[in-house]
């Protein structure tokens, strides 16, 4: 483990080691099958700050500016996780990490963890792309694919579990939702992030947050706001795009809450099967319809970028665009 020429053959040896401020390069000579659960358990704990990195690399040890170090769960037992966060206060770090095939989650946070991804991917798994079982910690994810997992991109198991906050990147094609979070969890959400292809979009509390988001079609409904009304919190659902979803474009899950609990305004709706949103008036007033004219939306080939004419160009918060979108032509101007 101290050199390139005398590294470890697995992530399991490498967590199991280090110490606090160390950082482990998984170099993708090849892709790692473990036959058990990956347990992010060291008793070494990662602090503030020292933490744990995990940094996919080359054949040599440089750190990937593209591409990924590849943990595969094709010789997993069945029902099992491939990565298991379980290190209560630990603090980590992943960067350039794909975690996929998993018989279970691929990624399964199972105490107080607080984590960071980095432009990773977490796909075809049994069940959950990410899963949830704690009450306290957080994960972060920047940059991150989520998508083509069975029982749906990020999960949890009860209320007050959840604790996730995205940016940028994509959830699509799971069965199941996109995202589940932040349910009964503050300070959770989702900002610029691509959801599209799974059954429900997202699921967040009404003191989570969805902003800036692109949530194209869902076979159910774009976004689901549960418990408004019943939080202290303040949720904000700004500056998203609704287009083409299956049922609502925004539907709260219990009629009789109180929607004025929860900021919704600036959004675009377009197309949703079932109408807008679920309440007996659209939220907002500076909401915008029509096509959205994406670039191209032919399954396998997405490009959200909105043509010239579409109204989510400009017509965002500080006349920003709506909706996650790629930068404008010409450079230099970003998508909101």
């Amino acid at each position: 483990g101290t050199s390139f020429a005398l590294a470890w053959a697995t992530t399991q040896k490498a967590v199991d080691t280090i110490i606090a401020g160390d950082e482990v390069r998984l170099c993708n000579t090849a892709t790692e099958a473990p036959s058990a659960t990956v347990d992010f358990d060291n008793a070494n704990l990662g602090t503030i700050a020292a933490p744990l990195r995990f940094i996919g690399a080359d054949s040599s040890g440089v750190p990937l500016t593209s591409g990924f170090y590849t943990l595969t769960g094709t010789s997993l037992p069945a029902a099992t996780h491939l990565i298991i966060l379980s290190a209560n206060n630990s603090r980590m770090i992943f960067d350039r990490i794909r975690a996929t095939a998993a018989t279970a989650s691929n990624l399964y946070q199972a105490d107080g963890v607080m984590a960071v991804f980095r432009n990773s991917r977490f796909d075809n798994a049994g069940t959950y792309g990410s899963y949830s079982t704690s009450t306290g910690g957080l994960i972060r994810m920047f940059n991150c694919e989520i998508d083509t997992n069975t029982s749906g991109g990020i999960g949890l198991n009860a209320a007050g579990r959840g604790p996730y906050s995205l940016s940028g990147g994509s959830i699509h094609d799971n069965t199941g939702p996109g995202a589940r979070i932040g349910e009964s969890s503050e300070n959770t959400g989702l900002w610029d992030v691509l959801v599209y292809g799974n059954t429900d979009g997202l699921w967040i509390d009404s003191s989570g947050t969805a902003s800036g988001c692109t949530i194209y079609d869902n076979s159910a409904n774009g976004l689901i706001i549960e418990a408004i009304g019943s939080d202290s919190g303040l949720g904000v659902v700004v500056n998203n795009s609704f287009s083409g979803n299956g049922a609502y474009g925004i539907s709260d899950s219990t009629a009789s809450e109180d929607v004025d609990l929860a900021i919704i305004d600036n959004n675009h709706y377009h197309n949703n099967t079932s109408g807008e949103t679920s309440f007996a008036a659209t939220p907002g007033d500076n909401n915008q319809t029509g096509d959205p004219l994406f670039t191209n939306v032919t399954a396998g080939s997405e490009d959200f970028t909105p043509l010239s004419g579409s109204p989510l160009i400009r017509n965002g918060i500080n006349n920003g665009n709506i909706g996650a979108v790629a930068p404008l032509p010409g450079g230099g101007e970003t998508s909101h």
